[in-house]
């Protein structure tokens, strides 16, 4: 997801959602994956407790995940690189993600966001599909990440490949690590 300039950090990541409020299924006070929740509520009621950190930017050919068994729990993005954008971004950034089987959840305090998504794994590659994106932004104001993307996971991490120059996304290729606690 693309605000402005600069890409918003795991929310681009995972996300890629589809309007909210397509369906009338309330959500709960802990989000929800299956299911729409109305337009204009937000889509969990978790808190942004991360650590802003700043992003990097690299040159070169980006890393593939090795995939592996992702851990339920919450998660704080810890580090976020970007390669060969020639715009790279300084501003401080921060995102908590609270995965619970297929369902992912996140905030990102800064752009006032919150989502909700289902993901399906498949050897080292993650699909999402979305089910509510609460954001202050206005719709002409975001692009969304490829669906797919590969990922690393182990005990303590979750790192997502985010490849978007493949399939012609104007969005940044990055790599995002969040690290549980």
């Amino acid at each position: 997801m693309r605000a402005g300039p600069i890409a918003t950090g795991l929310l681009a990541c995972i996300l890629g959602i589809s309007g909210c409020g397509e369906e009338t299924t309330p959500g709960t006070a802990d989000g929800v994956c299956g299911g729409q929740v109305p337009a204009g509520e937000t889509c969990n009621s978790f808190v942004d407790l991360s650590t802003p950190i700043t992003p990097t930017c690299v040159t070169g050919e980006m890393p593939i995940g090795m995939g592996g068994n992702i851990v339920d729990g919450t998660y704080f993005l810890t580090e976020q690189i970007y390669y060969n954008e020639p715009g790279c971004p300084n501003m401080p950034i921060g995102s908590t993600l609270v995965i619970s089987g297929s369902c992912i959840q996140s905030v990102n305090g800064q752009w006032s966001v919150t989502s909700s998504t289902s993901i399906a794994v498949q050897g080292n590659s993650i699909t999402k599909t979305h089910t509510c994106l609460s954001s202050a932004m206005r719709p002409e104001e975001v692009t969304f990440d490829e669906p797919t993307h590969t990922f690393t996971a182990t005990p303590t991490t979750f790192t997502v490949f985010q490849l978007n120059s493949a399939a012609n996304n104007p969005n940044p290729d990055r790599v995002e690590v969040f690290t549980r606690r």
